[in-house]
């Protein structure tokens, strides 16, 4: 019969492991730094909410529910307070409104992407997504679960998160 004794801890090993968990807790048990949501403004939140539902309709190929939502899309980048960065995006989610492709309103949609990348990139909730399929098909949801609006419903679980 196998029986185990309990030894006491090295004195040191408590120290040690305190140390530990706290710099574990002090970066969020992270490989990489994430930024609170917070730290995104309120107006670019906004947009971003937006984004995302021409995101989804882009991926279901509805043409008139990604007008519809672009629409509302370029009405929050038009807002006040809105970053410099998300600002150059008028034109383009114009074209994204004003469009009865889905292949231009595709284009118009990686532009946009491109410019508000690097505001959510790092942030908690949000999620880089890419696809080898698309040149440059970057884009970003709010789910971790592939959403993808270059490929349409044929593809759209085809991609992967980048970050």
């Amino acid at each position: 019969m196998l029986r185990f004794v309990r030894l006491p801890p090295p004195c040191w090993l408590g120290p040690v492991a305190l140390a530990i968990a706290a710099a574990l807790l002090a970066t969020g048990c992270s490989r990489t730094p994430r930024k609170p949501a917070i730290a995104i403004s309120a107006e670019d939140r906004a947009v971003l909410n937006q984004y995302e539902s021409v995101r989804v309709a882009l991926a279901d190929d509805d043409s008139r529910r990604t007008r519809l939502a672009a629409e509302k899309l370029a009405k929050a980048i038009e807002a006040p307070g809105v970053s410099p960065t998300v600002a150059k995006t008028k034109a383009a989610a114009k074209t994204l409104a004003d469009s009865f492709r889905i292949d231009v309103s595709r284009a118009a949609f990686k532009e946009i992407s491109a410019a508000l990348i690097p505001i959510c990139d790092g942030a908690e909730g949000f999620f880089v997504f890419s696809t080898s399929l698309v040149t440059d098909g970057n884009w970003i949801q709010t789910t971790g679960e592939v959403g993808n609006p270059y490929l349409g419903r044929a593809m759209a679980t085809y991609g992967e998160i980048k970050r």
